[in-house]
């Protein structure tokens, strides 16, 4: 059974190589010329067939792609972005958005760059037209300076 287009062209080629042949051991049939090429005209089109199908499926898969992240929201959008940058591991975030495309970030980050960072992916999600950055930077917390010790014998 032939399944792809490959294939096809293979048997295509076979089928046009064996007529030459015929054509050489029987002296030039009549017609032999004429059917080859119709069989190689089929093959033509069960190749084009094919592509056409394989294009269908394509376009099928990228809308359905395109139904599942516009059915998961803005919000869930932007927090899979976030929460699944490296740069913001340790940061707590919370997303919140309005019907207008409004995203607040809210929670603390480690620095200055994850801050950044965190507000261009919000940004730059689909269906996003402003990012409200409520984000603090977390301080960390100063140790004790270490204490002097009097030198012995003082």
């Amino acid at each position: 059974m032939i399944r792809t287009g490959w294939d096809r062209v293979a048997v295509a080629t076979l089928l046009a190589a064996l007529g030459l042949l015929a054509n050489r051991a029987l002296g030039q049939e009549p017609g032999l010329g004429r059917r080859v090429g119709e069989k190689l005209d089929e093959a033509g089109a069960a190749i084009r067939r094919d592509v056409g199908k394989a294009g269908d499926a394509m376009r099928e898969g990228f809308h359905k792609a395109k139904a599942s992240i516009n059915a998961m929201g803005i919000e869930g959008r932007v927090y899979g972005r976030l929460r699944w940058d490296k740069a913001l591991d340790g940061a707590t975030l919370d997303v919140s958005a309005a019907k207008d495309g409004t995203v607040t970030l809210t929670g603390t980050v480690a620095d200055a760059l994850a801050k950044a960072k965190a507000v261009r992916l919000a940004a730059d999600t689909v269906g996003v037209a402003r990012v409200v950055d409520q984000l603090a930077i977390t301080t960390p917390t100063p140790s004790a300076p270490p204490r002097a010790t009097p030198a012995p014998g003082r």
